[in-house]
């Protein structure tokens, strides 16, 4: 029982804390861009713009290009600020709140209507979403502060949950099957990856130094959006490929959702390894301290 309350205790402030709720709501507010640039910002330029799918192909990669120069600037803005003794708050809070406020010039397109104007302000607020996005470092710094199990199990559950729900997700393609199983396919899904992020981040950022971590967000928040552009594109060539075939049926979605459950499995796989690379690094720790605590003593 007192572990029950304990728990439900953790909870109310996780849903209660002024700063978390700021979290969440720049978050969401990133995780939106994200997938609007991802999904609907080509088809905007061909529907909208009048754009070949060649066009839109070349220019839909100049935001994406101005998001990784904003990720990296994110992190160097953030470390600076610690290196100048501000505080974690400070450092977290000045990218989240300039970027998503650069961000907001995406509004400018609906007024504009000159090619290279829309996306220069697509690019513009894709750069502001880049510095703002420092997600796996507060997700980190969040769970760093109470963590029950090892990095290993939470990255197992993690990539674990994620891969059921890409597999499972199939099934609302069967006629006799509830369509809606697919909700509950992606809620599993999105349970998996925020463990797996905030894990992953949690021990990247434990290994970092606290004046780069800034730069180890950077590096996480950069490997995340080229690793989705990387799946995206790949599941955009397999149904090309079968839309070029003929009429298009299930098949290449099941096969894209597989591969998804394929990609989890493999990573669910190599988190044992995790548990190898923090020990060793551990030892680097604690061999350095030995050393200069024996060269404190030597030297009064």
């Amino acid at each position: 029982a007192p572990r029950t309350n304990d728990s439900w205790r953790v909870v109310r402030q996780l849903l209660g804390n002024r700063m978390l709720l700021g979290v969440y709501l720049a978050q969401f507010c990133i995780n939106v861009l994200t997938y609007f640039f991802l999904t609907w910002f080509p088809i905007y330029l061909v529907q909208a713009r009048h754009m070949t799918i060649l066009q839109a192909g070349l220019v839909a990669s100049l935001p994406a290009i101005c998001g990784f120069g904003g990720g990296v600037l994110g992190g160097l803005l953030s470390d600076t600020l610690i290196r100048r003794g501000r505080s974690l708050t400070v450092a977290r809070k000045v990218p989240i709140v300039g970027g998503m406020l650069l961000s907001c010039c995406i509004v400018g397109c609906n007024y504009v209507t000159t090619d290279w104007i829309v996306v220069a302000l697509m690019s513009l607020a894709f750069f502001g979403k880049g510095i703002g996005a420092l997600g796996w470092a507060v997700g980190a710094q969040v769970q760093g502060r109470r963590q029950r199990w090892g990095p290993v199990r939470l990255l197992q559950l993690g990539t674990g949950a994620s891969a059921v729900g890409f597999a499972t997700a199939p099934l609302c393609l069967i006629g006799s099957i509830d369509p809606y199983i697919a909700i509950a396919s992606w809620t599993i899904s999105a349970f998996g990856m925020g463990i797996t992020f905030a894990t992953l981040g949690n021990q990247t950022l434990t290994l970092a130094e606290p004046e780069e971590q800034g730069w180890a967000a950077a590096a996480l928040q950069i490997s995340d959006a080229a690793g989705s552009t990387l799946l995206v594109g790949i599941a955009g060539a397999i149904y090309a490929l079968a839309l070029a075939a003929g009429p298009v049926d299930a098949t290449p979605f099941v096969a894209i959702w597989l591969l998804m459950a394929a990609a989890t499995l493999l990573a669910c796989v190599l988190a044992s390894r995790i548990h190898a690379t923090v020990t060793r690094a551990s030892s680097s720790i604690m061999d350095s301290s030995a050393v200069s605590g024996r060269n404190s003593h030597s030297n009064p």
